[in-house]
């Protein structure tokens, strides 16, 4: 098996849980207020993503329909919203328009970032939560994605682009969103039970081939995620 980057994201995941397994346990969850009105949602960003292969897609909606069964009033993402997140130049904003006098030098940075990246594999082991949903645990070979973000980073700064990155947090995990909470849950205790199976059991892997730049809402909605280009890997 190829060396994934455990050592560094598991820790990761582990913290989340942790901090999320009491508040589960009494449903004490965050409820999405735009969930519910995605289509009045204005708020664009630009983002750099990885789309998960049609058998990883499989197995994670797999878990997601497993999760459904008990929760059925969530949120939960289409095989074709199913993404792991790269970089996002800046969060999404109501005044995403007042970026795009700066696409032609995005689009030279990263087309000078992407000259010679290599494909790289992401396995996903598990789940972890927030109060906010939960995550397929994502773990990049060799730690090739933070290595890729940090390359990221570094060029699009070279271009006068850093000063928006990382303004909520800096990003350090491949993992892929699969569940946002937008009502209480229905029975807590039985949820965390099929929560905390999952953690052990739920698996998929994918070969990252190409990274999407996109034009995005939050939620990444299929109706709403506008691709501008694709980088192909080697």
């Amino acid at each position: 098996m190829k060396n994934l980057s455990l050592s560094t994201e598991q820790p990761i995941y582990d913290t989340l849980w942790q901090q999320t397994e009491s508040d589960l346990e009494r449903g004490n969850v965050c409820l999405d207020p735009y969930l519910r009105n995605r289509q009045q949602d204005r708020r664009r960003g630009w983002s750099l993503i990885i789309r998960p292969n049609h058998a990883a897609k499989e197995a994670i909606m797999g878990v997601i329909q497993d999760i459904q069964q008990l929760e059925p009033e969530q949120h939960y993402y289409h095989p074709d919203e199913l993404h792991v997140t790269v970089l996002s130049f800046f969060s999404v904003i109501e005044t995403f328009d007042e970026h795009l006098p700066k696409f032609a030098r995005y689009q030279a940075a990263l087309r000078t970032a992407f000259e010679q990246i290599e494909r790289f594999q992401i396995d996903f082991r598990g789940i972890t939560a927030t109060r906010d949903g939960l995550m397929m645990q994502g773990f990049a070979e060799k730690n090739a994605l933070n290595l890729l973000r940090d390359h990221l980073r570094a060029i699009l700064t070279q271009h006068g682009l850093g000063d928006t990155l990382d303004t909520r947090y800096r990003i350090q995990t491949a993992h892929s969103t699969i569940v946002r909470f937008q009502a209480p849950l229905r029975n807590p205790p039985d949820f965390l039970t099929r929560l905390r199976y999952l953690r052990a059991s739920a698996s998929a892997r994918t070969l990252c081939t190409s990274i999407q730049w996109v034009k995005n809402d939050w939620f990444l909605s299929r109706d709403t995620v506008e691709l501008v280009e694709e980088f192909h890997l080697q």
